[in-house]
């Protein structure tokens, strides 16, 4: 490790410098998550309705029905797909909201006093007092729901083309496969998302520790 040639105060100013900025860029971290969870959904909603208009308003079951049942199949993937980047971005706020809740909690004890400087993080993921407002199982559930009801709709669509007796045999076998792939791809994903949100409600109020990063004591001398 590189040697820094700087005296006591240097470092205390650096550190602090530091300290504002990693704090400063995760909350940035936590607010590009929170808009990329918003423009996921939005455009997700976006593309399954141009697919479901394509599919319901033209002509593709009579004329190309092997299009029709692709497309149908397309939208039940686009929607499992985005309801896993959508939960991934979940994980990565609270992954950052974990941090912060960190740094609060040792500022908190370096500082002594009352109130403390940092406690927006820590005040959202107490669970004593916790305002409803502060509560985010009722976004988590409505998503899970749109999300059902587009992979329903998908699959509406593929199980009615496999019952259409007009469609020709292998469409009908294509619908049917699809469908079923379909099906046990989004209860196999919606299944572990639950159980990672499980974990995710579990840690909710356990701000991030730092002790197991404190340096040797070689390390120490090298700053």
């Amino acid at each position: 490790m590189v040697a820094l040639d700087l005296d006591v105060d240097d470092r205390n100013r650096l550190a602090r410098e530091l300290r504002v900025a990693e704090y400063e860029s995760v909350r940035e971290e936590w607010l590009a998550s929170r808009d990329a969870q918003q423009h996921t959904l939005r455009w997700t909603i976006a593309a399954i309705a141009v697919l479901l208009a394509a599919v319901l308003g033209s002509d593709a079951r009579d004329q190309q029905p092997f299009l029709y049942v692709a497309i149908a199949g397309a939208l039940t993937g686009i929607a499992i797909a985005s309801q896993a980047i959508w939960f991934g971005e979940l994980m990565r706020m609270e992954r950052a909201s974990l941090f912060l809740r960190g740094i609060e909690v040792a500022v908190r004890d370096l500082d002594g006093g009352w109130p403390p400087p940092l406690v927006w993080d820590s005040w959202r993921a107490s669970r004593g007092h916790k305002p409803v407002i502060t509560s985010a199982a009722p976004l988590l559930i409505a998503c899970f729901a749109v999300y059902a009801l587009l992979v329903i709709a998908g699959l509406t669509i593929l199980f009615a083309a496999a019952a259409d007796t007009q469609l020709s045999d292998p469409d009908r076998i294509l619908a049917v496969a699809l469908a079923f792939m379909a099906g046990a791809l989004y209860i196999g994903t919606t299944f572990y998302l639950l159980c990672r949100a499980r974990l995710i409600w579990q840690s909710f109020d356990q701000p991030a520790q730092f002790d197991h990063l404190r340096p040797s004591r070689g390390e120490q001398r090298d700053l």
